[in-house]
């Protein structure tokens, strides 16, 4: 069985779209987060609202990653709270990960 991608939003306007093109859809609740599991173009994937803040999507991919081993987590949303130069409805991928020394 190959693992989901668990894909990641606070606010409904950022995930209605893929919950439309969902198949095969089972809803589960685990402690105060819904995840939706399905099928798109036969992959599966998990869609999770995380709500806002940061609390809220730590929890939420926290839950998600360890119910689920998703082969990817992308979660989309954060451009609120980050640099001047982004904004709403921008989109950034990122290919790598940074280590911080200073926490």
């Amino acid at each position: 069985m190959k693992k989901p991608i668990l894909v990641q939003g606070a606010e409904n306007t950022e995930i209605n779209y893929l919950k439309t093109i969902l198949e095969n859809v089972t809803e589960k609740q685990i402690g105060n987060h819904i995840f939706l599991e399905g099928i798109i173009d036969d992959y599966p994937v998990v869609i999770s609202k995380t709500n806002v803040g940061l609390i809220s999507a730590a929890t939420a991919t926290t839950i998600g990653a360890i119910n689920y081993s998703p082969i990817a987590i992308i979660n989309q949303g954060t451009a609120g709270g980050h640099g001047k130069k982004i904004h709403r409805g921008d989109i950034i991928i990122r290919k790598g990960l940074y280590k911080f020394n200073k926490f």
